[in-house]
C-alpha cells in the first residue's frame, strides 16, 4: 500500500499499519471526548454524567426503572465469598458476587452490598437490549 501526503496512517488490530484518506477517515471516526491519558479515567464525573441523561428526551433505562424490576434478594456465604441472588419481577434471576481477599477484612454487610451491587449492575445489559428491541421494532 502506499501513503500519501495528508493520508492518515492507521494501525490495524494485529499492529499492522495502512493509510486512510482523509474524507473515510473524517467519516469513520470521531475525536475522543478528552485527550488521551495514561489514566483512563473518563473526562466527566458520575455526577456530570448523570446529570446530562437526566434531560435526555429519548427512552432510556434508568436507576429508578431497575430498582422497581427487583423483588427480592438473597445472600449465601462460603468463608469470604457472598453470593446474591436477584429475583426479577418476572421471575428471572441474576448472581453477583464479592469476595473478600484476606479474612481478616470479611464483613458481611459489605459482602452483601458488593454482591449486590454486582447483580444490579448485570440489569443494564439486558434491560438496555429489550429497550433498544421495543425501539427497533417501532422505527
Amino acid at each position: 500500500m502506499r501513503a500519501e501526503v495528508g493520508d492518515w496512517i492507521i494501525r490495524g488490530v494485529k499492529g499492522e499499519l495502512y493509510p486512510c484518506k482523509p474524507d473515510i477517515f473524517a467519516a469513520s471516526y470521531v475525536p475522543a471526548s478528552r485527550e488521551a491519558d495514561a489514566t483512563g479515567k473518563p473526562a466527566i464525573t458520575r455526577a456530570e454524567a448523570d446529570a446530562s441523561l437526566s434531560a435526555a428526551p429519548a427512552p432510556r433505562v434508568t436507576l429508578e426503572s431497575l430498582e422497581a424490576k427487583v423483588a427480592s434478594a438473597e445472600y449465601f456465604r462460603s468463608k469470604t465469598l457472598t453470593i446474591c441472588i436477584l429475583t426479577l419481577a418476572n421471575g428471572f434471576t441474576i448472581v453477583g458476587k464479592s469476595a473478600c481477599a484476606s479474612p481478616e477484612n470479611y464483613s458481611q454487610a459489605l459482602g452483601e452490598r458488593y454482591a449486590y451491587d454486582d447483580a444490579f449492575r448485570q440489569i443494564w445489559a439486558f434491560e438496555g437490549y429489550l429497550l433498544r428491541e421495543q425501539l427497533a421494532a417501532t422505527a
